[in-house]
């Protein structure tokens, strides 16, 4: 599949001497210094950039598209920050990303449990509140398996007022 480019994108992407109108995949492979954010910044839509390669794992595997890019990309390209880009929990607690961008890129508790999350780095989500971790799918149930004193940690709150303030499973 190709794009077509204009002038000015086109010597943006590849370069004066070689300027082509057009974009392919076969071209993005070439191309090393070539990426997903080059492409925005040479104002492509995100419609046509993913005309040109609609498949997120092809992106990641080539190394066009990186971890900071998943907000972006993660509602045309379906992209995860776990399965897709291989987030750990260092990579999602640094990103600083709220939970409901969280939610929209399809990152749930379940996923973080499974990455690491545990009652004890809970607390490293300090821009997590007790509704934001609902937002990503944390319910009483969860909430009845940690100690009193974890639940306090996290939430600086009891644990009758956590878990009277989630929904059930």
């Amino acid at each position: 599949m190709a794009i077509t480019l204009t002038p000015g994108q086109a010597v943006y992407i590849h370069g004066w001497i070689n300027a082509k109108r057009s974009l392919t995949w076969s071209d993005m492979r070439e191309k090393t210094n070539v990426n997903f954010k080059m492409l925005t910044k040479a104002n492509l839509s995100l419609g046509a950039i993913h005309h040109l390669q609609p498949d997120v794992v092809e992106w990641v595997k080539l190394g066009k598209m990186d971890l900071d890019d998943c907000p972006v990309v993660s509602h045309l390209w379906g992209a995860h920050p776990i399965k897709h880009f291989k987030a750990d929990l260092g990579d999602i607690v640094s990103s600083h990303w709220p939970p409901e961008q969280l939610a929209r890129m399809g990152v749930t508790y379940q996923d973080l449990v499974g990455i690491g999350l545990t009652p004890e780095n809970m607390k490293l989500f300090t821009n997590i509140t007790l509704t934001g971790w609902s937002t990503l799918g944390f319910t009483k149930e969860h909430a009845t398996k940690f100690s009193e004193s974890q639940i306090a940690r996290v939430f600086g709150m009891a644990k009758n007022d956590a878990v009277r303030g989630l929904r059930p499973e």
